[in-house]
């Protein structure tokens, strides 16, 4: 309202200095012989004529922009009611495709999972050694001075008369040290397994030296891992005991299975399971405390066979566990088996068979599931 008022004000003031000005030229005509002041100053300082030009243009300037604001300010309001509709409805929009997003997803994980659970139902059924499957999602986040792994249970198949007892949810705490000397470790195997799947399967072999050294380098670093950290539990009371040290025993006892492969050359099967790390009593407690076969297996990724060592009715039963991702996200799967399995020959290439059917079968129904939501 201001506004308005001073533009009104500004030509008003123009319009008097322009009547003015004619008013001035209409005294000095009217009195050029009389030579007094007034004439006399307009008449030799300034020409009126170029003084009515400049305000005349200073008004019509004034009331051309004036026009056009009172013309235009109308529309524009309208206008920018429009765009202020608009990026509303926009918002509106936007929104609504974030939801529908999240139910497509919501729809696609929940496909994703009754599509494993069917496949675990079959691979169950159609396998007689195999008495449960479990499906399990997990994170690993680390942070400043610990590692936490994060289980979830996603779901699970049983045959008639087996029991499981499935892990809602878990966590594996490890200090962050801890974490990556395993993992050191684990790195080194697999550049070890790399090679003597080369070795079998190409005509070009790898250097022996070359070999050698790794496995070298991988037993020197089980050493520096069982001293750095054996005292750990070592130096504790059966009181003192905690979660972290049942996860250490499994690391230990995963230490000690690659460091025999890697001596031998062959699997450890009853060494592993026989296995005394600190004391009978300690081991005990540590082995029934908390269930790490899915620690190992996670860290493992590739295969982790492992028997229930435990005083519950499920003691001796052969686990399998198999690591794989989907659509971003980190499963492990957990198959129970008969628990004579290993009386029969050449027991652990038959394990190794049903994970690896397990993972190259599973990819059929997945992309059958996928191309059904495309479509």
């Amino acid at each position: 309202m201001l506004n308005k008022v001073l533009r009104i004000g500004q030509i008003v003031f123009f319009l008097v200095i322009l009547f003015a000005s004619f008013a001035t030229q209409y005294h000095i005509s009217n009195h050029t012989s009389d030579g007094d002041a007034l004439t006399k100053f307009f008449s030799t300082t300034l020409s009126l004529t170029i003084i009515q030009i400049i305000f005349s243009i200073f008004i019509l300037g004034s009331t051309l922009v004036e026009a056009h604001r009172l013309i235009t300010t109308p529309y524009k309001s309208r206008i920018d009611g429009y765009k202020e509709e608009i990026a509303k409805k926009d918002n509106l929009l936007l929104a609504k495709a974030g939801s529908l997003m999240d139910k497509y997803n919501d729809l696609q994980q929940y496909q994703e999972r009754e599509t494993l659970l069917n496949y675990m139902r079959t691979f169950t059924l159609n396998n007689p050694i195999i008495h449960s499957s479990q499906l399990y999602s997990y994170f690993t986040k680390v942070y400043n001075d610990k590692t936490n792994i994060k289980v979830n249970y996603i779901s699970g198949y049983a045959s008639e008369e087996i029991d499981i007892n499935a892990i809602i949810q878990s966590y594996y705490t490890l200090p962050n040290g801890i974490f990556l000397d395993i993992n050191n470790i684990l790195e080194e195997m697999k550049k070890l397994d790399l090679i003597e799947t080369q070795n079998r399967f190409s005509t070009l072999q790898v250097d022996f030296q070359l070999e050698q050294s790794i496995k070298n380098d991988i037993e020197r670093k089980i050493d520096n891992f069982n001293n750095k950290y054996g005292h750990l539990v070592k130096d504790k009371t059966i009181e003192q005991l905690a979660e972290v040290d049942s996860c250490l025993l499994a690391l230990f006892e995963l230490c000690f299975e690659i460091n025999y492969k890697i001596v031998t050359g062959n699997d450890c099967e009853d060494e592993i399971w026989s296995l005394s790390v600190f004391d009978d009593e300690t081991d005990n407690i540590l082995r029934n405390m908390k269930r790490t076969g899915i620690l190992t297996g996670i860290l493992k990724v590739n295969e982790h066979i492992f028997r229930n060592e435990g005083n519950s009715s499920k003691k001796g039963r052969i686990y399998v566990t198999r690591c794989f991702e989907l659509n971003n996200q980190n499963y492990i799967i957990i198959l129970s088996l008969l628990p004579t399995i290993v009386d029969f020959p050449n027991w652990r290439i038959l394990v190794k068979n049903i994970g690896d059917e397990f993972i190259k079968n599973l990819k059929p129904d997945l992309d059958m599931l996928y191309n059904r939501v495309v479509e």
